[in-house]
């Protein structure tokens, strides 16, 4: 699946949706209070960009397969792997 998503990227369905349903968690979560808070926290204390949280939702539209497909080259390049051991 991994290899599928480097070389054709996601379907157009595949991640229209992935968008709605990110979209759909992220209208719940601005309901509640600890939402808020986290952002604030990351505004105020991290200097994160309130810009781009005020337009999180365009921000969201604007990806494409290609994004998803570079993204995802970049991530699984081999490069980043490691071996862990479980003991029981």
């Amino acid at each position: 699946m991994v290899r599928e998503i480097k070389e054709d990227g996601p379907s157009d369905v595949n991640l229209s949706k992935a968008k709605a349903a990110i979209l759909e968690k992220r209208k719940e979560m601005l309901k509640t209070n600890s939402y808020w808070n986290m952002k604030l926290i990351g505004m105020i204390y991290w200097g994160n960009n309130v810009d781009r949280f005020l337009d999180l939702n365009n921000v969201i539209n604007k990806i494409t397969v290609k994004d998803i497909q570079e993204t995802a080259r970049k991530l699984f390049d081999g490069k980043n792997e490691f071996i862990g051991i479980m003991n029981p």
